[in-house]
C-alpha cells in the first residue's frame, strides 16, 4: 500500500486569500494598521511553519496545532504573543 499523498502546498492561493483578509479588516472592521500588520505577520508565521513541517492546511489536527504552539514556546514567545497569534490564525 503506498502512503497518503499529501495536500500539494499552494502559497500562492494561501496568500491571496490572506490578502483579501487583510483588505476586510481594513475596510470592514476598521482595524488599525498595527493590528493588521500584527495579524498578518501572525498568519504568515503560521503558514511557514506549516510549510516548514510539510504539514496539510487544509486537514490540520489538533495535535499539529498544538505542535505550532509548543515551537513558539520554544522561540520564547509570552503567552499574551501566543494568544493572540492564535486569534489571528
Amino acid at each position: 500500500m503506498g502512503e497518503a499523498k499529501r495536500a500539494e502546498y499552494r502559497p500562492e492561493g494561501v496568500f491571496e486569500f490572506l490578502d483579501r483578509f487583510v483588505d476586510y479588516l481594513t475596510v470592514e472592521r476598521g482595524y488599525s494598521y498595527h493590528t493588521i500588520y500584527g495579524y498578518k505577520k501572525d498568519i504568515q508565521q503560521f503558514l511557514t511553519f506549516i510549510d516548514q513541517n510539510e504539514l496539510d492546511l487544509e486537514n490540520l489536527t489538533i495535535s499539529q496545532l498544538q505542535s505550532f504552539i509548543e515551537y513558539l514556546v520554544n522561540q520564547g514567545f509570552s503567552a499574551t504573543s501566543i494568544e493572540r497569534k492564535i486569534a489571528a490564525i
